[in-house]
């Protein structure tokens, strides 16, 4: 069940689940009719001899065995096994499973992508399909680090990062402002289409778990700073500090360059907070400069007005 086909895991307590729940019940019976069911892909089935050499019945043995729809119903049963056995025993649930022997390569992508309907399926759940995530994910493992890039996984309290962190780090890294402005207008945008830019620029085999590492203790300090500035400024300032964190996390990296990933120095907390006062400052005296009568929350929207700040600065 280890595969990077399983995009995410159960997601506990959603609408679509508690409705499951509702079911079993109030009418176990009626299970078989109202759920979507599972479908699970294996590398091979093989038919154990008893019973006669027929398919229609029999013991059949699955080899790799992943479910790619339907974990929210295999989750949300499980969770019932405790609290409500005497109707899991009347309730019914169909299973298709598919051999992928002999099958196209990529075929068993296209059945995960075009299976997901149950429960909303959003554009970073498909992340999971990438094996460079569970090649960083296992990577961080190794530095006693947590990486959790499917949805739905929580964060107890080992130290570590998510793909929203790492995927914001990723984007303001970039020598392009446009990685930038899209993690501030439309972060899900950067996870299109994982075979493709800009996904591919940001996530691919070249990188590194602890230069990512790096990358994301950079963004902590800064978002401490903009919530620090955000408690003690008002009016425009404030909205400065808030429309403007992720600029000013891309104008941090460039100031700092690859420093922060040879030097401890260089990503101390308190040698990171007076680079962001500095920078913060030329920040906003650029952008009422150039754009006083702009509206922040569509400034740093805005690609073309982007691109001039930085050119500016």
């Amino acid at each position: 069940m280890g595969s990077t086909l399983n995009i995410r895991v159960y997601l506990g307590e959603t609408d679509v689940n508690d409705g499951i729940t509702e079911t079993i019940d109030s009418t176990p019976e009626f299970f078989w009719y109202f759920n979507n069911g599972i479908t699970a892909l294996c590398d091979k089935i093989d038919k154990k001899p008893i019973g006669g050499t027929g398919h229609e019945t029999g013991i059949f043995e699955c080899t790799n065995l992943k479910i790619v729809n339907g974990a929210q119903t295999v989750g949300t049963i499980h969770s019932l096994l405790r609290k409500n056995p005497e109707n899991l025993e009347k309730t019914r649930v169909w299973i298709r499973i598919i051999s992928l022997e002999n099958a196209d390569e990529g075929l068993a992508k296209n059945i995960t992508k075009t299976n997901n309907t149950q429960n909303r399926i959003e554009k970073r759940d498909f992340v999971a399909l990438d094996p460079e995530q569970k090649r960083l994910h296992d990577e961080f493992n190794i530095e006693s680090l947590v990486y959790l890039y499917k949805s739905g996984e929580l964060r107890g309290e080992e130290e570590g990062l998510d793909l929203v962190e790492a995927t914001v780090a990723r984007a303001c890294v970039q020598d392009d402002i446009q990685f930038t402005y899209q993690a501030k207008r439309e972060i899900s945008k950067l996870w299109d289409d994982i075979e493709k830019p800009p996904y591919k620029i940001l996530f691919n085999s070249s990188t590194q778990c602890l230069k990512l590492w790096r990358e994301v203790q950079v963004l902590r300090v800064v978002e401490k700073f903009v919530a620090d500035k955000k408690r003690v400024l008002y009016g425009r300032d404030k909205l400065m500090v808030t429309h403007g964190n992720r600029f000013l996390l891309h104008l941090i990296f460039r100031e700092l360059g690859d420093e922060i990933y040879t030097s401890d120095e260089i990503i101390r907390e308190e040698h990171l907070l007076e680079k962001c006062e500095g920078l913060f400052s030329r920040l906003n005296r650029k952008v009422n400069d150039l754009y006083q009568e702009s509206v922040l929350g569509s400034l740093f929207k805005n690609l073309t007005k982007c691109r001039h700040i930085k050119e500016e600065l």
